[in-house]
């Protein structure tokens, strides 16, 4: 999709991956992940046009902000981070928090945020005309009627 938006079409799209294994038990919200175990996993999606990657997609998971800690982190924990080198690069960090006092996790903040923005671009895609639909067939999908 980024290539589409930016106007080309990949020779190829690659991927690499690898693991961190943990050096000692670490507790975590669903047990012990055991010494010996993946405790943080790093993979990438490469578009490759013309014969160089042109486009970079990382994706970083681990098991609290010390597993594999000489892999790209955000400033928190609880942070998205998107670096994109160019001219200008850009950085940003996003995070998704409730501010209302009730205890609900950025987890469960960032699922609903997910689902929001599907939820409300239901009438722009339902004025296309049937098949398949990306981001970039779509207007901007604001959120029309959410503050009351």
């Amino acid at each position: 999709m980024i290539a589409t938006a930016v106007g080309i079409e990949l020779d190829t799209i690659t991927t690499t991956w690898e693991k961190w294994v943990t050096p000692v038990d670490r507790p975590s919200a669903k047990g012990v992940v055991a010494a010996g175990n993946v405790a943080a996993i790093r993979f990438t999606i490469n578009g490759v046009y013309h014969g160089r990657e042109v486009i970079t997609l990382e994706h970083v998971n681990r098991i609290g902000t010390d597993a594999a800690p000489d892999w790209p982190a955000g400033t928190k924990d609880d942070v998205y981070r998107v670096d994109i080198v160019g001219s200008p690069s850009i950085s940003q960090e996003t995070s998704f928090r409730f501010t209302d006092g009730s205890g609900r996790t950025p987890a469960v903040a960032g699922c609903l945020a997910t689902g929001m923005r599907a939820l409300n671009a239901v009438p722009a895609v339902n004025a296309l005309p049937p098949g398949w639909v990306t981001p970039l067939d779509l207007p901007l999908v604001p959120g029309v009627g959410t503050i009351r």
